[in-house]
């Protein structure tokens, strides 16, 4: 017995139409393979498309390729009735060889009332060893009229000689109009909040509805105060924000995984989006395309403190959690782990301070301080001179002349260096403040009482390192 779906002809499944088109042909040409790997992301369409193709060619009255939707077949298919369509979904996070077992027997009887049966499998990939072995022994012997459906998200966690018995078929992320366009029209979402959905769902028009139906405007914002308060938190209060959030959210997903309802899941997203759009930013990219754009001010002021690195290494850290959520047995180390490394980047920019022996001279209260380098030299001079922050190279070593020569072309790219006169000539750099509207000459006046001077020098270190500076 299956859930009840509905009838969704293949016609009507958006943004797939090479693969859509491909069982199509298949279907009038009566050339079905015996087994088909239907490969995408959660959300796209494959368990809709594997219901639609078993009406298809089951179906008592077909029209090219497509089902009726009224004969008696399609009825039991769209009820959930249909005693030849048998669904096998993960067991908590496996499959497990009980369920091949069954399944295998199954096989070794006829059809009881179309003309194949047709069994899925669903995240096929989540299979145990046991159960994969037992499965290909039903893939190299297929019993005819059967059809077999595996849908995985990745490939690579299957046996190979699993891939090399199924007809891959691609199921591609649908494109931003069409989930738009389906959530405003089927949900009656309203046009902003459609495209703000459409932005985080990376192309799963499943998870976009979802989100919608869970509250997800609020859990975002929740989820991104959350990591923008975790570069400044101690280990110990690490440890238990990741207890809150997998008590809070590891029971919003359910039991079925194919479904973005919320939970952990949603919690990494939204996180490798806070830091996609830390990497956008961090290289001048141009605002529209950010996904949390309402929180632009926020993302300019974080993206101060990491360097690309840092960035890739922290959304590819997000990127294998996803993955592993879904096999991991302690989900609570596993988040534990995740914001550990997380902070760990974080402060990257300070370790290789550290390690590259630069460090911030000052006294406190001062109206100036020093970049010390290698060698304990006070290399470069920072302070405050009316118009703005200044940075010299005071006693032209080259260790100083390195920074200044880096500060000077990552700030004229952005226009943020004042570089007429003889500050030029002499070493001597006037940065343009951001901090007060003030306008002063042709720069912005910084308020020394608004920007310390310890902050400005590690804010000159981190654009150092972060435009590519080192020290020898």
């Amino acid at each position: 017995m299956t859930e009840k779906t509905g009838f969704t002809p293949l016609s009507q499944i958006i943004g797939q139409e090479k693969a859509i088109g491909f069982l199509k042909k298949a279907v009038i040409e009566d050339r079905m393979p015996h087994s088909c790997l239907f490969v995408g992301i959660p959300g796209v369409g494959k368990r809709t498309t594997a219901m639609a193709l078993a009406q298809a060619i089951n179906c008592m009255a077909p029209t090219e390729g497509e089902a009726c939707g009224t004969c008696r077949i399609c009825r039991q298919v769209a009820s959930g009735n249909f005693p030849d369509l048998e669904m096998v979904i993960p067991q908590g996070k496996v499959i497990k060889i009980e369920q091949i077992r069954e399944l295998n027997r199954r096989f070794s009887y006829k059809p009881v009332s179309g003309r194949h049966r047709v069994s899925v499998v669903s995240r096929a990939e989540l299979m145990t060893e046991e159960a994969a072995n037992a499965f290909l022994k039903t893939l190299e012997e297929p019993p005819e009229r059967n059809i077999l459906i595996l849908t995985v998200v990745e490939t690579r966690d299957l046996l190979p000689t699993i891939l090399s018995r199924c007809q891959k078929v691609s199921f591609r992320p649908i494109g931003a109009d069409l989930i738009t366009q389906r959530l405003q029209e089927n949900l009656g979402v309203e046009r902003d909040m459609a495209l703000l959905l459409t932005k985080m769902c990376e192309g799963s028009l499943g998870r976009a509805m979802q989100m919608h139906m869970g509250g997800f405007l609020e859990n975002r914002n929740s989820h991104l105060h959350r990591i923008m308060a975790l570069p400044g938190l101690p280990p110990v209060e690490v440890l238990k924000l990741a207890m809150d959030i997998t008590r809070e959210e590891k029971g919003k997903g359910g039991e079925d995984l194919e479904k973005w309802d919320g939970g952990l899941l949603e919690v990494l997203s939204v996180w490798r989006t806070w830091y996609r759009d830390l990497m956008l930013v961090k290289t001048g990219g141009q605002e529209d395309l950010l996904f949390n754009a309402d929180f632009s001010h926020k993302l300019k002021n974080a993206a101060k403190n990491y360097s690309i690195k840092s960035l890739i290494e922290s959304v590819l850290l997000l990127d294998g959690a996803q993955r592993d959520i879904f096999r991991s047995r302690n989900v609570d180390l596993l988040i534990e782990n995740t914001l550990l490394d997380l902070r760990r980047l974080a402060q990257q920019v300070h370790a290789e301070l550290v390690q590259a022996g630069i460090r911030a001279d000052v006294s406190e209260g001062s109206d100036g301080g020093a970049i010390v380098g290698p060698g304990e030299e006070h290399a470069v001079f920072v302070g405050y001179r009316g118009t703005g922050c200044v940075v010299a190279n005071r006693d032209r070593g080259p260790c100083g002349q390195v920074i200044v020569d880096h500060i000077i072309r990552i700030h004229v790219q952005d226009k943020r260096v004042s570089h007429c006169g003889p500050a030029w000539c002499t070493g001597i750099i006037t940065l343009c403040g951001t901090d007060d509207p003030g306008i002063h000459g042709n720069h912005r006046h910084i308020d020394r009482h608004r920007y310390r001077v310890r902050e400005l020098i590690l804010d000159v270190l981190r654009r150092g390192l972060q435009g590519g500076l080192r020290f020898a």
